[in-house]
């Protein structure tokens, strides 16, 4: 899922496989959405999280680390979804 800076959705949520092209949906996904620079928040910093942030990074993209608590606020259940925000 994608929200502004204050908060507010932002486009339709996105689930995505975890592969070799996941880098490049995400991008093309939140380019549909916005043409500005984001900030992608991901939740933890270890195994496919730290995988998923140096992507996002060599492709020239800022990424926060979330602690999971604050995650857990704003994340569904068992979706598995983060959020990326602009």
């Amino acid at each position: 899922m994608a929200v502004d800076a204050g908060g507010g959705r932002v486009g339709k949520p996105l689930t995505v496989g975890i592969d070799a092209s996941l880098i490049s949906v995400l991008l093309r996904w939140i380019r549909s959405i916005t043409g500005a620079p984001v900030t992608w928040a991901i939740e933890d910093g270890r195994g496919f999280a730290r995988w998923l942030a140096d992507g996002l990074l060599l492709a020239g993209h800022e990424v926060v680390w979330v602690p999971r608590y604050l995650m857990n606020l704003e994340q569904p259940a068992g979706t598995g979804v983060g959020l990326p925000v602009t």
